[in-house]
């Protein structure tokens, strides 16, 4: 579905939703080809940063990315270029969040929901 500001799309499992979305799309990106994974399910990491040119590093490490689930804190996936794994627990949503200083993020904020094998994702300004 596609309302003109966001998309959902619903598979047999979270992870078939994922791949639905083509590399080009840059779902998850979070600064160029660099992207937050879901390596197994309730597992949610992201790229590491080396072998970003040094001129970029400052604009890299400029980015954050947290994950949140309800009632529970933001959790950081990556900052300051410091990745940092995160478990979420596969019975509720989870919304990942990119904050970039210098760079638009087509897609900064997307929910993904294991119980109903669903990824939100909703347009960046």
């Amino acid at each position: 579905m596609y309302d003109g500001q966001t998309v959902t799309v619903r598979a047999a499992s979270l992870t078939d939703a994922l791949q639905t979305f083509a590399d080009e799309a840059l779902l998850l990106s979070y600064y160029a080809d660099l992207r937050v994974r879901m390596p197994e399910p309730g597992l949610l990491t992201a790229d590491p940063v080396q072998g970003v040119p040094d001129v970029l590093t400052e604009e890299v490490n400029a980015v954050t990315v947290t994950m949140t689930q309800a009632g529970k804190p933001p959790q950081p996936l990556l900052v300051r270029g410091l990745v940092t794994p995160q478990r979420f627990d596969l019975t509720s949503p989870v919304t990942i969040e990119i904050r970039a200083a210098r760079t638009a993020n087509p897609w900064p904020r997307v929910v993904l929901d294991p119980v109903n094998f669903t990824v939100t994702a909703t347009l960046g300004n």
